[in-house]
């Protein structure tokens, strides 16, 4: 329920967005972050799923900025740009 939320909002954004130059790109980055958290910070929590260690202090854990711009990219930007294409039908 709380990730369809989100989508509204992502959809809600991208109907403002669309008024500015380069707005779909932002908002989708922002929404790809959205969606990370609340995977990491709620669907995984009430799972199985157990982290690993986490990374030295002091040090740049690239797995974690690996998924980061995965969700940037692979989720935010197709689902901002499927909306828009749907919202032009």
């Amino acid at each position: 329920m709380l990730i369809l939320f989100f989508l509204y909002l992502g959809y809600i954004g991208l109907a403002t967005a669309e008024k500015q130059r380069g707005g779909e790109g932002r908002l989708a980055a922002i929404f790809g972050l959205v969606v990370f958290l609340v995977m990491r910070l709620v669907v995984l929590p009430l799972s199985a799923f157990r982290p690993g260690p986490p990374a030295p202090a002091g040090t740049i854990d690239w797995g974690q900025v690996n998924l980061w711009l995965a969700h940037v990219f692979f989720v935010g930007l197709p689902i901002a740009f499927a909306t828009r294409w749907a919202a032009r039908r």
